[in-house]
Parts: C-alpha cells; structure tokens; sequence
C-alpha cells in the first residue's frame, strides 16, 4: 500500500508531456513589500516549544518533541533568527518543506448504508 502512495505521483508525472514554457514565464515581477508581518518574537516561539507533547512522534528530522521542549531555552534565538530571517527574504529553507503524510484508513459502511 505504502509503494502505491510513493510512486503515485512519478507515474502520473511520466504519463504528462513536456511544458512548453517555464512556469517562470507566467509570473509578474516580486512584490517584496505586499505582505505587512511581525516579527515572530522569541516568547512566541517559546510557548509553542514548551507545549509541545512530548508523546507525539518526532517529525521528519528526528528530533523528538520531548528534546526540543528540555532544550527549548537554549534554541530558541536560532529559531527565531532562521523563522524571521525567512520571512523577510521569502525563502524557506528546503528541509522545512518537509512532511510527514500518512494515510489513515476509513471503515467501510455496511452495504445496506450505502446512498445510492
């Protein structure tokens, strides 16, 4: 089941010809000041770190949510640099565009629910 959700997007892609433009070729110019934000402060960062649950699994750069909350004093103010520091230049870094997807099975209905 796992192999079909990995590949499924490779076949599909395989299956598609090639653009005839850049997708570049269809945007305008950057608009650096559209979007007015706050900085993202360090006490926000914070209180999100300390309730973290620590009996959530730990994401895609194995890092468990229990050391993250015992050490959360001390990286806070890099988080709060590379967070802020992507939203004044637009990028985010390639390793947080990361996610861990996991499909969850539905029940089947009786037969005799089905709505025709």
């Amino acid at each position: 089941m796992n192999e079909y959700f990995c590949n499924i997007g490779q076949g599909l892609a395989s299956k598609l010809s090639s653009p005839k433009h850049n997708y570049q070729n269809y945007m305008g110019s950057s608009l650096m000041n559209s979007i007015y934000y706050e900085e993202i402060n360090r006490e926000e960062i914070l209180n999100l770190m300390i309730n973290l649950n620590p009996r959530k699994s730990p994401g895609s750069d194995q890092i468990s949510p229990l050391l993250v909350k015992e050490n959360a004093e001390s990286i806070v103010h890099p988080l709060q640099i590379i967070y802020n520091l992507s939203l004044n230049t637009g990028k985010v870094p390639t390793s947080m565009k990361v996610a861990k997807v996991i499909p969850l099975h539905k029940k089947r209905r009786p037969k005799h629910n089905v709505i025709l």
